[in-house]
């Protein structure tokens, strides 16, 4: 957190972890009612995310 800023809330960090990874924040509670489709979206997603961190660390 940067200095004079406030702590972010959970609800706003998940919400930000959303976008950052492609998952339509407004959506995803009636998406996570399907626990196995929404387990393997979430490993999908998570794989591609880091993929993408490790291609743009090498980058630098």
């Amino acid at each position: 957190r940067l200095i004079s800023r406030p702590f972010r809330r959970y609800k706003d960090q998940l919400k930000q972890s959303f976008k950052l990874t492609g998952i339509d924040p407004k959506a995803w509670n009636i998406e996570a009612q399907d626990r196995p489709g929404w387990h393997h979206s979430i490993s999908t997603v998570r794989d591609h995310f880091e993929a993408e961190r490790q291609r743009k660390e090498e980058e630098k």
